[in-house]
């Protein structure tokens, strides 16, 4: 089958060639991405407060939760 393409061979080769180096080192790239993503990452545990009021079972016993913001942005 014939194909028309504006590229030389050497053009091709070398695509090949870079095509192969970057699939080669990608995944520890994303690995090297990934871990410098989850080292920027906050606690891995969360940070809640709860909160009781009053005695369970009386009037005006309540529970509340809340979260602490991991940072001030």
């Amino acid at each position: 089958m014939f194909r028309f393409s504006t590229r030389s061979a050497y053009d091709e080769v070398n695509r090949a060639i870079q095509e192969k180096k970057f699939y080669a080192t990608l995944s520890q790239k994303l690995e090297a991405a990934q871990d410098a993503w989850l080292e920027t990452q906050p606690a891995k545990e969360t940070l809640t407060t709860d909160t009781e009021t009053g005695t369970f079972g009386e009037d005006g016993w309540s529970i509340s939760k809340s979260h602490q913001a991991f940072k001030d942005d």
